[in-house]
C-alpha cells in the first residue's frame, strides 16, 4: 500500500452482515413455504401426496444444508409415511409445528447473532475512530512542517515551482497525478464542501433518528406494549430522480423510492416502499414488506475526475482538509455512541420472540387459534430483519468511506507541498 493510501474501512463488514441478512431472507422464504403447506393440511385436505413432500423437503434442505443457518433438516419434517394421501394423524401435524418451531427459533438465532456481531462492530468502530485521531493529529504535524519550510522562502522563492504559495505557505494550487483518489469525496457536481458536509451531517441525524425508533417500534410491537400501526420513520425525501428510480426500482413504478445525498460513485441510500395495503389483513402485510428494500443505490454514470484534478481554494489548503476529517470523525464517534443506545431494544425484542416461542411452544405453529399470532411474530421478525441496522450502518459505512477519502486528499496535498509540488517528480515516483 502506497504511503499516500489510507483504506482502514468498514466495507468488508458490512459485506458480511449484508450476506447474514440474505441467508435469513432465504429461511423466512422457506418458512412461509413450509407454513402454508401446514395450513393446507390442517384444512382438512387430504395430506402430501409423495411428490408434494418432496418438494417440502427440497425446500428444507436448500437453506438447512451445510448449516446455514444452524437447523437440521431431519428435525423439520415428520416421516412421509405420515403424510399418507388418505391418512394425515394428528401426531404426524405436531411433528411438522414442532419443526417449524425449530426454523423460527433457528432464524432468531441468526438474528441474535447478528445483534451480537454489531455489540463487536461498536468496540471495533471506537477503536477505528481513536486510529483516526492519530492520523489527524500526524496531518496537522506535516501541515506545520510544511509552514514552518516556506516561512524562511523569500517572495521570489515563493513564486517558483508550478504554482506560487498563498499567505499560509502553501500552494495556491495542486495538481493531482491521481484524481481517482476523490472517488469517495466527489458527486456529480464536484468535490464535497464545507457547505455539503454539513448536509450529510444532518441528515445522519435524521438517519439515526428513524434507526431509533424502528427499533424502540418493534419491541414494543413483540412485547406488546402498543397495538396502533405507526408509519415507518422516514430519514429521506421521496426522490423523482429518474436515473435513481431506474436504479432502485427498476419497472416498478407502484414502489415509492426514498433517496439519501449523494455519495462519492453516484451512490445513494435508498428506501424502497410499496404502498400500504388496502386490506388490513396480515397476508397483505407480509407480501409489503417482503418488498421492503433499504441498501446502497449506485446509478449509472461516469464521474471525470480528472476534471477536478487542479485543486485551488479550500480544497488546496491542508488545513481546510483537515478540518472536513475532524468534523466528520466527529460525526462519527457521536453516531457510533447511539449505536450502542439503542442496542437495548434491539435486546429486548430477541428476548421477547423468545419468550413468546419457549412459552407456547410448538402449540404456537400447529393451533389455528394461535394462527394469527403467529402470522404476526413472522411479520414482526421480517420486518425487525430488514430494518435492524441496515439504515444507521449503511449511512455510517458511506460516511466512514469519505473519511477516508478526505486523509487520502489531504496527505497527498501535504506530499504536493512537501516536495515543492514538483508535479512531474511526483508522477515519476509513482504517487
Amino acid at each position: 500500500m502506497s504511503a499516500l493510501s489510507y483504506n482502514d474501512s468498514l466495507e468488508l463488514d458490512l459485506q458480511a452482515y449484508a450476506h447474514d441478512n440474505e441467508k435469513v431472507e432465504t429461511a423466512f422464504q422457506a418458512l412461509e413455504s413450509l407454513t402454508y403447506t401446514q395450513d393446507l393440511m390442517a384444512d382438512g385436505d387430504p395430506g402430501l401426496d409423495e411428490t408434494a413432500y418432496k418438494l417440502v423437503q427440497h425446500s428444507v434442505e436448500s437453506f438447512l444444508r451445510l448449516g446455514r443457518i444452524g437447523g437440521n433438516p431431519n428435525k423439520i419434517l415428520p416421516d412421509l409415511q405420515s403424510f399418507k394421501s388418505h391418512d394425515l394423524n394428528h401426531a404426524a401435524l405436531e411433528s411438522f409445528s414442532e419443526g417449524i418451531k425449530n426454523v423460527f427459533m433457528s432464524i432468531v438465532n441468526t438474528i441474535k447473532k447478528a445483534y451480537q456481531w454489531v455489540v463487536g462492530l461498536i468496540k471495533r468502530i471506537f477503536t477505528r475512530n481513536k486510529d483516526r485521531e492519530e492520523k489527524v493529529a500526524d496531518l496537522k504535524h506535516k501541515a506545520d512542517e510544511v509552514k514552518d519550510q516556506a516561512s524562511s522562502l523569500t517572495e521570489d522563492e515563493k513564486r517558483t515551482a508550478p504554482y506560487p504559495r498563498d499567505h499560509n505557505g502553501y500552494f495556491v494550487k495542486v495538481d493531482l497525478s491521481r484524481p481517482e483518489i476523490l472517488k469517495p469525496i466527489c458527486t456529480g457536481d464536484g468535490i464535497m464542501n464545507g457547505a455539503y458536509l454539513a448536509k450529510i451531517g444532518s441528515e445522519m441525524m435524521k438517519v439515526f433518528n428513524a434507526q431509533a425508533e424502528l427499533n424502540r417500534s418493534a419491541k414494543e410491537s413483540i412485547i406488546g406494549d402498543k397495538v396502533e400501526s405507526k408509519p415507518m420513520p422516514m430519514p429521506f425525501m421521496e426522490t423523482h430522480d429518474s436515473k435513481i428510480l431506474q436504479a432502485a426500482r427498476g419497472k416498478d413504478g407502484s414502489t415509492k423510492v426514498y433517496a439519501s445525498e449523494e455519495f462519492g460513485e453516484n451512490t445513494y441510500v435508498t428506501i424502497q416502499m410499496a404502498p400500504a395495503p388496502e386490506q388490513a389483513d396480515m397476508k397483505a402485510n407480509l407480501q409489503w414488506v417482503d418488498k421492503l428494500h433499504i441498501g446502497k443505490t449506485k446509478v449509472e454514470g461516469v464521474i471525470n475526475y480528472a476534471k477536478y484534478a487542479v485543486l485551488d481554494n479550500d480544497f488546496a489548503n491542508p488545513d481546510k482538509l483537515i478540518e472536513n476529517i475532524m468534523f466528520l470523525n466527529k460525526t462519527l464517534q457521536t453516531f457510533a455512541e447511539k449505536i450502542e443506545q439503542y442496542q437495548h431494544d434491539k435486546a429486548a425484542f430477541i428476548k421477547a420472540v423468545e419468550a413468546k416461542i419457549k412459552k407456547h411452544g410448538a402449540s404456537l405453529f400447529s393451533s389455528k387459534e394461535k394462527k394469527e399470532e403467529r402470522d404476526i411474530m413472522m411479520y414482526d421478525l421480517k420486518f425487525f430483519q430488514k430494518t435492524m441496522d441496515q439504515p444507521a450502518l449503511t449511512y455510517y459505512g458511506l460516511v466512514d468511506q469519505m473519511v477516508n477519502g478526505f486523509i487520502n486528499l489531504s496527505t497527498y496535498v501535504l506530499h504536493f507541498n512537501r516536495t515543492n509540488g514538483n508535479h512531474v517528480e511526483l508522477k515519476r515516483h509513482g504517487h
